[in-house]
């Protein structure tokens, strides 16, 4: 599973570098993300979402259209919310 979730992030990065749509790669992250079953399993997504806040001030989200940054914006949410469901225990 590791291994797995590490390709990915290796082609994510990829794809970014090569001038891959950030967005579409959000989207994608978000919803392989909140099909994790564990926590270790959606740590690398949570991750990646940081990464991108943080490389260079944010700015590729920033260079995004505002529609966009609206869809990117969605795609890191629905991951924390898939995230804060992990983590919540069920009763």
């Amino acid at each position: 599973m590791k291994l797995t979730m590490m390709i990915m992030a290796v082609l994510g990065l990829g794809m970014s570098a090569c001038g891959g749509d950030l967005v579409k790669e959000a989207e994608a992250k978000a919803k392989a993300a909140c099909e994790c079953k564990t926590l270790d399993c959606i740590r690398p997504f949570g991750q990646w979402f940081n990464e991108q806040s943080l490389k260079d001030k944010g700015a590729a989200v920033k260079a995004l259209t505002a529609e966009g940054q609206a869809a990117y914006k969605k795609a890191s949410l629905d991951m924390s919310d898939c995230q804060v469901k992990l983590k919540t225990p069920t009763p």
